[in-house]
């Protein structure tokens, strides 16, 4: 066989590159990932050395193998990706952090606890993990706290007709965090009981206590453990007393097990409330919790 033409060397590394995309089992990438797939296996590939890097992207466009494509954030930030076939909404909202996830109202979703299909989509990228002092928890804290707006940590873009929202979450480790098969999207997302945990403490990020009971209501027909539940709750260390919430939460769904009275046995001195601003809200002297009358 003659030597290949400049064209047919060309198209041959073209396919190189799109079979190793194909293998790779992902569909989006960042323009670094992108360059540093080129700069690895361009001599492998059989690009010509004195092509840049840029050019060699722009072929990969231009010849249909990835898109481009945009995520508009305030201030007129744009972050670029790169899509390799079709991905999901949730594989392009993970694309923005590594190794954040899916959670609240878009991972009850994925986890059918509600019907409902998300427009906006919330994925949490975890700060990393800090040395704090314990902070001294008081009622009138507590009060004044729950008297005002949700407070809200995040940062969001528009893609398409989609608003992703990335929430800036406490270190973790990515407890209850699962991950799909990349055949099947590769995303991560929070499994039931660390879902059930979040919306419970960030109701505003799941559609408002209400949903978060129906939630519940979804859960407790799935093989959902109220023990994991339990043990996730107490590894995650929050200051506040949610363990409240999540009883009155279970209660309330219909659940009546033993791990009631394990929760029951840790409520706190405290009045907790189970969502932000509640006008006129009605009381429960089992939980100490505050709640919206109407429930």
């Amino acid at each position: 066989m003659g030597k290949l033409k400049p064209y047919q060397r060309t198209v041959k590394a073209l396919d190189q590159a799109k079979n190793y995309l194909e293998l790779s089992g992902q569909r989006v990438f960042s323009a670094t990932a992108i360059a540093q797939m080129l700069e690895e296996n361009r001599n492998t590939w059989g690009f010509a050395a004195t092509t840049t890097i840029a050019k060699l992207v722009e072929r990969l466009v231009s010849n249909e193998i990835i898109k481009p494509i945009e995520i508009r954030f305030p201030d007129n930030k744009v972050v670029t990706r790169y899509t390799y076939h079709i991905p999901t909404i949730y594989e392009m909202a993970v694309s923005l952090h590594a190794r954040s996830y899916i959670s609240h109202y878009p991972a009850m979703h994925l986890l059918g606890l509600t019907t409902q299909v998300p427009k906006t989509i919330y994925v949490t990228n975890e700060l990393s993990k800090k040395t704090t002092s314990e902070s001294i928890l008081t009622q009138k804290g507590i009060d004044r706290a729950f008297t005002l707006p949700q407070r809200r940590n995040e940062n969001s873009g528009i893609y398409e007709d989609y608003q992703i929202v990335v929430l800036n979450g406490k270190y973790s480790g990515r407890a209850g965090v699962v991950t799909l098969l990349k055949e099947y999207g590769g995303y991560s997302y929070t499994g039931l009981e660390r879902t059930l945990i979040d919306i419970t403490v960030r109701p505003n990020y799941s559609g408002g206590a209400f949903m978060v009971l129906e939630a519940y209501k979804n859960a407790l027909i799935q093989d959902i453990s109220v023990n994991k539940l339990n043990a996730m709750l107490k590894n995650l260390s929050f200051i506040y007393p949610y363990q409240q919430a999540i009883g009155f939460y279970l209660e309330k769904a219909g659940y009546t097990g033993k791990q009631l009275d394990v929760l029951r046995s840790k409520i706190s001195q405290f009045d907790f409330y189970l969502d932000y601003q509640m006008s006129n809200p009605s009381y429960s002297k089992e939980w100490k919790l505050y709640y919206p009358k109407e429930m």
